[in-house]
Formats: C-alpha cells, sequence, structure tokens
C-alpha cells in the first residue's frame, strides 16, 4: 500500500487487523492498547481536508465544520451485520452528544441510491458520505467497516480510533457487560480530559478499494496519463492569459503546484463545476470522473514521475486569445476601456454602446471576449430598446430578471438553439454589466462583444427569465437560512439551462420541477456553490416542462462565521449587487413550443 498523505497507519494496527479471523470470538473485555508505546504514540495524527456528497446530495467539508467541537467519522458498508448492530448506538451518540460534536459516516463502496435504501430501512439520520473515488477512504487508512475516528475541530488531529464499542463480533452480538469505547472517549475529551485508550481494534467488514489500490500500481505517469487529463479538464483556464492564477503549460510547472493540486482536487474546489454527479446530464460537463480523480491523486501521491515521451503541455498549443470560436462575427461592438484599482471589490459597473443598424436584426450567438481574461469575473449584455418600443422590452431589471447574454470565463460560447434567436429592433443600445475582481495590481480591460445574425427571421423566440426573490434578510449568524423563489411556466416549454446566482454567503441552490400532475422532479442541485464561479448548466438535449410547470428554486446561505468567505457575519445582509450584500436568483433560458398534438 503506498504511504496516505492523510494517516500514517501503525503497523502494530495493520499487523492485528490482518490476523483476525471472521468468526472468531473474544473475551467480554477486548484488548486496551493505552499501553503499548506504538499504539498510544501514533495519536494525534492529523486529517487532511475533504469534501464529499452524502446520501441525499449535501455537500461536507471537513474544515468547514468548526461549529462543533469535533467530528467524528464513522467507517460505512451496506448489509454489514457488525455495522447495523451498531447502528441505533450511533444514533443514540449523535442524539446525545449532537450539540458539540458532529458525527458523519463513509462510504466507499456503494451507490447512492443503496445508500438511500439503508438509511431508510434502519431509520439512520446519520449522513453517508459517498467516497466513490475511495480515495478519501484509502488516505485514512480505513480498512473495515464499523471503525470510528474522533477529530478536534480546531487543529484535525485524531485523538481516537477503533470500535464503537465491543457488542458485537464477527458472526455474533456478545453478552454481558459492554465497553463503550467511543461514548468513554468523547467523555473525556469534551471534558478536556486526556483520553484513557486512545486506540482499540476496529471489527467490521473488510472494505473492497480496489480501484484506488489499483490507480497506485498502474504507476501513472504525467506523459502517458495525466497531462490528457490536464489538456481536457484543467488547460483551457490554466493558459497564458486566461483566468486561473498559473499556466499548466509544462511538465515542470504543474509538478511544482502539484501539492495544491491535489488539495482542491480533494475538497472539489477544482475543477469549477458544482453540481451534483447524480442529477442531470449536462453539456460542457467540466468535473472530474472517479478514475480520472484517481489517476491525478495516485499520480502526485506516487511522486509526480514524468514518464516517456515528450511533454504533451509543452507542445499543446492554446487556441489563439485572438480567435473568435464561433467563427467571424456579423457584428463588433467594442466597450469602453475599464481601468481596475490594483486591490478591494470592484463594484458593479455598466457601460453602453449604440448599436448602428438601420433594421431589426434577429441573433442567432453571442460571444464576449475581454482584453484581460484574468480580472472579468463575470458579464451580463442587456439589451435597451428605443423609447417608443419600452413596452416589448424584456423585463431584465438590470439583469436580475434574465439576460440577453452570460458570459463567464470557463464557459465556452454557443449558438442558441437551432431555430431559435433573439430579437434587437433598430435603435436598440447595448448595455454591458460588469464584474471585476482585483489581481493585486492595476488593471485595464476593454472587451469586446461579437454578435451573429439570422438571414431570416427564425421560428421561434429564444427567451430569458428567473425565479427570484428581493426581500433578502438573511440574520447575522445563520448558517442554513433557506430562501425560495419560483416561476411558472403557462406553455409547454423547453427548458436549456439554468444558472444559479448568489454572493460570498451562497452555500446550495435547487432547481426543482413541479409538474401538473402533482409529480416532482429535480432539474438541477449544486450542493456546494461557489461564488468564484458562475456556471450555466446547459442541458445535454433540452428539458420538456408540461404547460404549467412550476420551476422552484431553493437557495440556502451561510451567514456565519464558519464561512470562510463571508465578509461579515455579525451583519443582516439584504439584497444588494455588491458581493458583500446578497442575491436570490435561478436564472433559465428556454424557448416556447406547440401543444402536442397542434
Amino acid at each position: 500500500m503506498h504511504p496516505s498523505r492523510f494517516i500514517l497507519l501503525s503497523i502494530a494496527l495493520v499487523a492485528s487487523l490482518a490476523c483476525r479471523e471472521t468468526g472468531s470470538q473474544e473475551p467480554d473485555l477486548p484488548h486496551e492498547h493505552a499501553s503499548d508505546p506504538s499504539e498510544s504514540s501514533r495519536l494525534p495524527e492529523l486529517i487532511d481536508n475533504f469534501t464529499l456528497l452524502d446520501h441525499n446530495g449535501k455537500a461536507w467539508e471537513l474544515y468547514r465544520q468548526t461549529r462543533y467541537e469535533a467530528v467524528v467519522l464513522i467507517s460505512h458498508g451496506v448489509a454489514c451485520p457488525i455495522l447495523r448492530w451498531s447502528l441505533p448506538t450511533v444514533e443514540e451518540l449523535r442524539e446525545k452528544y449532537g450539540q458539540r460534536v458532529l458525527f458523519l459516516y463513509y462510504n466507499a463502496n456503494d451507490t447512492r441510491e443503496e445508500l438511500v435504501d439503508e438509511c431508510a430501512k434502519f431509520g439512520v439520520e446519520t449522513p453517508v458520505l459517498l467516497d466513490s473515488t475511495q480515495w478519501v477512504t484509502h488516505g485514512l487508512g480505513t480498512q473495515r467497516t464499523a471503525e470510528a475516528m474522533l477529530i478536534d475541530s480546531t487543529d484535525w488531529s485524531v485523538h481516537y480510533r477503533g470500535r464503537i464499542d465491543n457488542k458485537a463480533t464477527y458472526g455474533a452480538q456478545r453478552g454481558g457487560e459492554s465497553v463503550p469505547h467511543l461514548q468513554n472517549a468523547l467523555d473525556q475529551f469534551l471534558a478536556g480530559q486526556e483520553i484513557e485508550t486512545p486506540s482499540t481494534q476496529a471489527e467490521g467488514c473488510l472494505i473492497w478499494l480496489g480501484e484506488a489500490e489499483e490507480s497506485l500500481e498502474r504507476d501513472n505517469t504525467f506523459v502517458r496519463d495525466v497531462a490528457p487529463i490536464l489538456l481536457k479538464r484543467c488547460v483551457p483556464c490554466h493558459r497564458d492569459g486566461g483566468i486561473a492564477p498559473f499556466a499548466m503549460d509544462s511538465y515542470r510547472r504543474v509538478r511544482r503546484w502539484s501539492p495544491m493540486i491535489r488539495e482542491v482536487v480533494l475538497t472539489r474546489r477544482m475543477p469549477p463545476w458544482q453540481a451534483d454527479p447524480h442529477i442531470g446530464v449536462f453539456r460542457d460537463d467540466k468535473s472530474l470522473g472517479a478514475d480520472e480523480t484517481r489517476t491525478l491523486l495516485s499520480w502526485i501521491d506516487g511522486g509526480t514521475p514524468l514518464g516517456e515521451g515528450q511533454d504533451p503541455l509543452a507542445a499543446h498549443q492554446s487556441d489563439p486569445t485572438d480567435h473568435w470560436i464561433l467563427g467571424e462575427p456579423d457584428i463588433l461592438l467594442k466597450a469602453n476601456l475599464q481601468e481596475l484599482p490594483a486591490t478591494g471589490i470592484i463594484p458593479y459597473r455598466y457601460d453602453k454602446a449604440q448599436l448602428t443598424v438601420t433594421e431589426d436584426i434577429w441573433v442567432r450567438g453571442v460571444d464576449l471576449r475581454p482584453q484581460n481574461r484574468q480580472v472579468l469575473h463575470h458579464a451580463l449584455i442587456l439589451i435597451r430598446y428605443p423609447k417608443y418600443l419600452r413596452h416589448l422590452e424584456p423585463d431584465y431589471l438590470q439583469g436580475v430578471g434574465g439576460y440577453f447574454a452570460l458570459y463567464t470565463p470557463n464557459r465556452e460560447p454557443h449558438f442558441f438553439p437551432e431555430g431559435t434567436g433573439r430579437w434587437i429592433p433598430a435603435g436598440s443600445k447595448i448595455i454591458f454589466q460588469f464584474h471585476y475582481t482585483s489581481t493585486g495590481k492595476p488593471e485595464t480591460d476593454q472587451p469586446t462583444l461579437a454578435l451573429y445574425l439570422h438571414e431570416e427571421v427564425p421560428a421561434i423566440e429564444y427567451k430569458a427569465g428567473s425565479a427570484i426573490r428581493w426581500d433578502i434578510q438573511i440574520p447575522a449568524g445563520a448558517e442554513n437560512h433557506t430562501i425560495v423563489a419560483e416561476t411558472r411556466f403557462p406553455k409547454r416549454t423547453a427548458l436549456v439551462d439554468m444558472t444559479p446566482h448568489m454572493h460570498y454567503r451562497g452555500k446550495s441552490f435547487d432547481y426543482v420541477a413541479h409538474y401538473p400532475d402533482g409529480s416532482t422532479e429535480t432539474l438541477l442541485s449544486v450542493p456546494n456553490y461557489d461564488f468564484n464561479w458562475q456556471n450555466a448548466y446547459v442541458f445535454a438535449e433540452p428539458k420538456i416542462l408540461p404547460k404549467g410547470t412550476r420551476v422552484v428554486c431553493t437557495a440556502v446561505f451561510d451567514n456565519s462565521i464558519h464561512n470562510p468567505f463571508n465578509p461579515d457575519p455579525t451583519e443582516l445582509v439584504r439584497w444588494g449587487p455588491n458581493s458583500d450584500e446578497e442575491m436570490m436568483i435561478g436564472y433559465m433560458n428556454y424557448y416556447e413550443l406547440p401543444e402536442q398534438g397542434q
């Protein structure tokens, strides 16, 4: 087994686990190891940060759980008898200590559907984290289910590791008086005392970690295995002039950044794709697959070998920044030069340009190209109709009710759906809404807008809208403040994409369709929202919504001190355009369809 950066395993513990025989019986009093220097000296150990989704699709980042004094991680496996016998005990402990201690299971073998079914059957309310790559479980050195780890949330050190109690062993439940190992450790830890028995032998079902171990045994190399993943998932942003902080332009540079790459992959900060992979199929999905994640992490943990052959990143030629991906535009409009300060939060900026066309036009595609990709966080393009047509102007409400077009740095431009277009009457103005970020030195930017036109009027208008709540009031210190908004589609509709929008206190965002027949369907779940990336989630195929469908958006905000991005957890937060204020917008782009049979 490759040495883990999460946990340095005790040789004595591994040997003792390996020698145990399934079905063997133990005395009522189990082996204790407090007097064994090889055991006691290995505690406390430090746990690296990670983010996993639980069986209900909620995101859990270990290092954000600082509202608790401790976190208890328990290895989980569906159908394991020893774990099942321990479930009621864990629920009792969670009920007793839940105000001070967070209890989490983690599972490396089973599907979300299996976990949901298991939890329902056995009345489990404790979250079960799905370790689909097996990397967290492997890194923790876990070999069996029903092993508990008591972790101090002040420094992420392990103060107890082993059995929950000694009520069960292989093939049987024990009689006689039991020893509540985990409860004893919790009582001593919470009382500020030294834990008398910091480790015991865990008894549970062996966990298969073949996928993680096979990845380590493959001896992945940069040239053969890693560079293709980086070229597909990372290089479009990590290039010279890109939004990312460094360019992945060589093996040497990637190797130098490999510890940081490991951290952001394990915590799911990168790639910047926050959608729950179990819900919906989306175009331009930037997330790493489980095997890609294992390949990348095993290469880093294996010493970052180069391998044989030419460095693929050094040989790669990025698309030039002056290249229009959709082809030669029909109309080009340049915004005014934007001069940006070196530091600080930059308020939204508005700019406008007169569209000098003498006839109405129908647009089939839009592309916005910043001159300086490192500073433009996102941009909205709005249309201001001439006065005599204002009654027909879309109710964009300065961009919160919808938009003509959206720019985000990690999104490739696409034409609107086939046969659809957006109307711009002659005499209209283009309104730019820019959100810039500072880089530590003065910067400038002058974006250029490209419009691609239909030669004839399209059959279908491509529309934009949103579900929105203006009356935001997020109490100071609120960790899970929920706000709901909805919109109704009066006609049969093809929903093309969804873009959730909040600011620094945003935590999660869901879109749920409520159909006329009373059924519901989750269209998009973003369990770990990140304001730094304004992703538009485009369905691989438009989602057909029957006439009368309501789309309900649910946003959760974290205004507590446990949110590392929170500008001020002592403030009551209201609606506002600045990043230290908040918004709650569920953007949607769509087009209407004729009713079936027409």
